[in-house]
């Protein structure tokens, strides 16, 4: 059952986060965190290895996996960060799955009231997760990790924005 706030008359639209709420993108992002920290030589992470900061921005899940395995520090994290979304990327949602629920969620809350997204995902991750996962169609608006100058849980990025990316 729905918690009773979603189904009042005055809501208006719904945003949702994406990595963790409405898909299991776990294994696809260590899975690129695992590539890029070995190709730069920072360090091998364990094939068990979840950092318990999984669906942070791309730099926090970085600094919580060095710190977790107690490596030094790397100066500069863009260099890796950019890595890290090329490995993401090629990595195509392979394991990305939808929670059980959502499609029917998404269905009854699509058909009253516009729905979103804002995520610490870059929005063309975040545009090719839905799409891989049949849900794209549902959302009126993406809000990706660069999409405005700060991520979330940043209060920069309005909730209603009619210049945000949208499908076209």
């Amino acid at each position: 059952p729905l918690h009773e706030l979603m189904c009042r008359p005055d809501v208006h639209a719904l945003v949702f986060d994406l990595d963790g709420t409405l898909i299991d993108s776990a294994a696809d992002i260590i899975g690129g965190m695992r590539l890029t920290l070995s190709e730069a030589g920072v360090g091998e992470l364990p094939h068990d290895y979840i950092p318990d900061n999984l669906h942070g921005t791309t730099d926090g899940i970085l600094r919580s996996i060095v710190n977790d395995m107690g490596w030094p520090m790397p100066a500069d994290l863009i260099p890796l960060r950019e890595r890290y979304a090329f490995h993401y990327d090629s990595l195509d949602h392979r394991h990305t799955r939808l929670y059980p629920g959502v499609v029917e969620m998404l269905e009854h809350f699509s058909a009253r009231v516009p729905l979103g997204i804002c995520t610490n995902k870059r929005y063309v991750a975040a545009d090719g997760a839905t799409t891989k996962v049949g849900i794209r169609h549902h959302f009126h608006t993406i809000s990706g990790a660069d999409t405005w100058p700060q991520a979330k849980p940043s209060p920069v990025p309005p909730w209603v924005n009619p210049t945000a990316k949208t499908p076209s």
